[in-house]
């Protein structure tokens, strides 16, 4: 992400998929200063598809060659650099969203939430990837009359996403209310007027008017972070990235408390925990904060990403992750291939 977010509501603009009708895929980036690239230790693996992905804790990675239908979800296995696929859906990239995609995907990110943006029939779905089926949930839920008589209005169901205890939700607009859906037995399990995942709570002006909005995701001036921000730790810290004359910075910062409005957003706040660079594209942190990723435009070709692990304890050495696969090789500008951080498990 650059100078200012990306991660905001664009994440709802999948269209709804049915059959082979899918969305595209497209992504872009810009090379910042250059800078010479730290030394590194670490070395890569070859991927391994008999591995578990529940038996490693690391970052999941949404990924897709531009141009193409599909995306698939990996997860990173840092201490390897073994990548292991989790899942693929017939639908393009959401290009530059990061963790704001997150409640795109279900807890187990087999299942991708679709809206109803090109056929406009305000029906809301889902992808299952181990069925390889579109669910049609309004369908499922209120079923479409079979013959010249029976309540012919048509639902208004929008911004399907999954909750943290894998729900669907979706927004009501007839009803004004938002209903969570257990797609398992395929039934309401409960409905509210306000909902908002619980990662933006902190992190937003208003909360209370955004739980009362239509379930769009807020971004830009709606939120109370700097507009550099990269990644949410926690309801305290957040990854963002600063530079200077020298170079660019990931820097943990904090996030302001409810009474407080957006700081300045000054290149000198924060702590700093990596050495001056080219422009930082990516980052991501386990739930402690203890383990952050980044992605870095690579010196010598800016098509190239670079991805390295920060050392909290001395952050001019960082060590270089070299990640199976060509994805880092092709995620540049211009170079063929999205890739972003959307969660970690």
């Amino acid at each position: 992400m650059g100078s200012e977010p990306k991660r905001v509501g664009v994440w709802l603009a999948v269209a709804a998929l049915i059959s082979t009708q899918v969305v595209g895929c497209s992504g872009s980036g810009k090379p910042g200063p250059a800078s010479k690239a730290p030394s590194v230790t670490a070395t890569g693996a070859p991927a391994t598809p008999s591995v578990d992905v529940a038996s490693f804790s690391g970052p999941v990675i949404e990924h897709c060659a531009t141009q193409t239908k599909s995306t698939t979800l990996s997860k990173l296995n840092i201490a390897t650099g073994a990548l292991v696929d989790i899942a693929t859906f017939p639908a393009g990239c959401n290009i530059g969203n990061g963790q704001f995609s997150r409640p795109r995907y279900s807890r187990d990110f087999h299942k991708m939430a679709l809206d109803s943006i090109t056929l406009n029939d305000g029906h809301v779905r889902y992808y299952d990837a181990d069925s390889k089926a579109t669910v049609d949930v309004t369908e499922a839920l209120q079923p479409s009359p079979t013959g010249d008589f029976g309540n012919q209005q048509r639902p208004d169901h929008r911004n399907p996403q999954f909750d943290e205890q894998g729900l669907l939700v979706f927004y009501d607009a007839r009803a004004k209310m938002y209903n969570f859906v257990d797609t398992d037995a395929m039934k309401v399990v409960r409905t509210s007027p306000t909902y908002m995942p619980n990662f933006l709570r902190p992190v937003v002006k208003n909360p209370e008017q955004i739980e009362l909005g239509e379930g769009e995701l807020p971004g830009g001036d709606s939120l109370r972070v700097c507009p550099s921000s990269l990644w949410f730790i926690d309801d305290t810290r957040y990854l963002r990235s600063v530079h200077d004359d020298a170079g660019h910075y990931l820097v943990i910062d904090a996030v302001p408390p409810p009474s407080v409005e957006r700081p300045a957003c000054s290149d000198t706040d924060g702590q700093r925990i990596t050495p001056p660079s080219t422009e930082i594209s990516e980052a991501a942190a386990d739930p402690t904060g203890s383990t952050v990723i980044f992605t870095v435009f690579s010196h010598n070709d800016i098509k190239v990403w670079n991805l390295y692990q920060a050392n909290l304890q001395d952050p001019s050495h960082p060590t270089q992750i070299k990640m199976s696969g060509n994805i880092l090789e092709r995620a540049g500008y211009d170079g063929g291939q999205a890739m972003a951080f959307v969660g970690w498990s």
